[in-house]
């Protein structure tokens, strides 16, 4: 059986929980701060680290893509959110975003041939017309 690394899940957490925070530990990733700016940056290069190619859409939120049976496969659809609320916890949008990327990161390294679409989100009626 494959099991995700949770030393991993940890470091990467923390990776990215850190931007923002301030010395009393709220983070402050508010949109259109540089913080956001940031995170949007490290996401693009943990997407990538676990498999994933990436874009950015015009309003500046990171799609991650894992296509395992090809370019014109379904996808993978992953979501969360790289904003917190203002003096919000480590864990708002961080810990969505590192688990569907550890999750993609475990089928990248041990399962060559998946078909079929994933969707893993946050806040689910967002893409919940993307379902099959």
């Amino acid at each position: 059986m494959h099991r995700i690394d949770e030393a991993l899940v940890r470091k990467n957490l923390l990776r990215l929980a850190s931007i923002g925070r301030d010395e009393s530990g709220a983070v402050n990733r508010v949109f259109g701060s540089d913080f956001i700016i940031e995170e949007r940056e490290e996401t693009i290069r943990y997407f990538e680290e676990c498999g994933m190619t990436t874009s950015v859409d015009a309003a500046g939120n990171v799609h991650g893509y894992y296509r395992p049976a090809g370019p014109m496969a379904d996808e993978i659809l992953l979501g969360s959110h790289l904003d917190s609320v203002k003096a919000g916890g480590m864990f708002d949008g961080t810990a969505g975003l590192v688990a569907a990327a550890e999750c993609v990161r475990l089928l990248a390294e041990n399962i060559s041939d998946l078909s079929g679409r994933i969707c893993t989100e946050e806040n689910v009626s967002v893409f919940k017309s993307l379902i099959r």
